[in-house]
């Protein structure tokens, strides 16, 4: 990490299942006795045999924004416009319009509801049922044209749709357009919604667990143990260069890192090895020892060729030794797009509490290959924030205090 030319995390929000960022139900992720969120069956009336999902509890839009075409808007893009707010009031940035505010929109599936009301009447009913108000909404990239123009933001506005590692990637193309002075500052919003169609395709495909008699979670696939229970919601991270936001007079502030990736084919013998370099080019790159590391926020998102990737890759690295790890999917559900967002904002509190997210108890709801140890941390100063997508793209980064 160049020390003159740190990039810091000035500003956070989200939005998820545990509801909104707040002291409250951050605290609930370390709280041993409320660790276990109720994931109630929100897929039933598909009468298949997953029904369990971690879904945004019910907001009233109209407090926010009361417009109809705010209202006609896909979830994902409700819930990217909130969040953005939110984190731009955690910032207090500038507001000057002689300021370029770059935006970075990571997502993997957030048009899909929008594509779900437009083609369906066509598919039934013909080219005459479709709604030309609908389909621009069918395209990811109006995601970051929304927070542009509802902001009035002069500067780079880009949408990247690449899953769970679409947040890194982003953040990657945020900290060169801030280095190289193409931006003062960037907006990054990750941002995901569950549909009907998602939950089908990942559950024909063997990636949702179904429930027991005894109400418990058991793998789809007995083999794989493939078991994801999906989520919802969206994470904002506003950086900067860390001078401005000294001089904003800001005390708290996080460095974020140099991000590294790769592509692989998961079954390939040597995936994790790759995995590994691409933890050593970050370590390196970011100028952190391994001994520095105090914990891992692991993507994990429960399949289990990645989950083993990663797995394999941190014995690799750490040896015996492993830091402790942290699963966000295990309180939010594989948010997608949105995870990498989430994974730094629970880096971030991790290391301004001082203390680690507590696991839950009955780890039998989801069945990563990656189960490692768990560690109590003498400081919390220095987190390596792992992402994976579906794809076989792998990203990674160091947040430190």
């Amino acid at each position: 990490m160049i020390e003159t030319n740190s990039i810091v995390v000035s500003g956070k929000a989200f939005l998820s299942s545990v509801g909104e960022m707040t002291e409250e139900s951050m605290g609930r992720l370390y709280d041993i006795e409320n660790v276990i969120f109720d994931m109630e069956p929100r897929f039933d009336y598909l009468n298949i045999r997953c029904s369990r999902a971690r879904k945004v509890n019910k907001s009233n839009w109209k407090e926010f924004d009361s417009t109809s075409s705010f209202r006609r808007l896909p979830n994902a893009y409700k819930f990217a416009l909130y969040v953005v707010d939110k984190a731009l009031c955690n910032a207090k940035v500038d507001s000057d319009s002689n300021v370029s505010v770059g935006v970075f929109f990571a997502t993997g599936l957030s048009a899909i509801s929008a594509v779900e009301k437009f083609y369906h009447p066509i598919s039934v009913g013909g080219i005459e049922k479709g709604s030309p108000l609908l389909f621009p909404n069918t395209t990811s990239s109006v995601g970051c044209g929304l927070i542009s123009l509802r902001y009035g933001f002069n500067g780079k506005s880009i949408a990247i749709s690449n899953a769970g590692v679409s947040v890194l990637q982003s953040v990657d193309m945020a900290i060169s357009s801030i280095q190289n002075n193409e931006i003062d500052y960037a907006i990054v919003v990750g941002t995901e919604e569950l549909t009907e169609t998602v939950y089908k395709a990942f559950y024909h495909i063997g990636m949702l667990g179904y429930g027991d008699d005894k109400g418990g979670i058991i793998p789809y696939n007995m083999k794989k143990n493939n078991t994801t229970i999906l989520g919802e919601g969206a994470a904002a991270l506003i950086l900067e260069k860390e001078q401005k936001v000294v001089n904003r007079g800001l005390v708290e502030r996080t460095r974020i890192g140099n991000v590294e990736s790769c592509n692989v084919d998961v079954n390939d013998e040597f995936a994790s090895d790759i995995y590994a370099d691409t933890l050593k080019r970050c370590l390196k790159s970011n100028n952190v020892d391994i001994e520095d590391v105090d914990f891992v926020v692991s993507s994990a998102n429960g399949n289990h060729n990645l989950d083993k990737c990663e797995k394999d890759a941190l014995i690799t690295i750490f040896g015996d030794d492993i830091p402790n790890l942290i699963f966000p999917s295990l309180y939010f559900g594989e948010t997608d797009g949105a995870s990498g967002a989430l994974s730094i904002i629970c880096a971030i509190d991790m290391m301004e509490r001082n203390q680690s997210m507590k696991r839950p108890v009955n780890l039998n709801e989801h069945f990563q290959a990656i189960g490692l140890n768990e560690k109590v941390i003498r400081n919390y100063k220095c987190a390596l924030v792992l992402s994976s997508s579906y794809y076989g793209d792998f990203a990674c980064t160091v947040v430190k205090r």
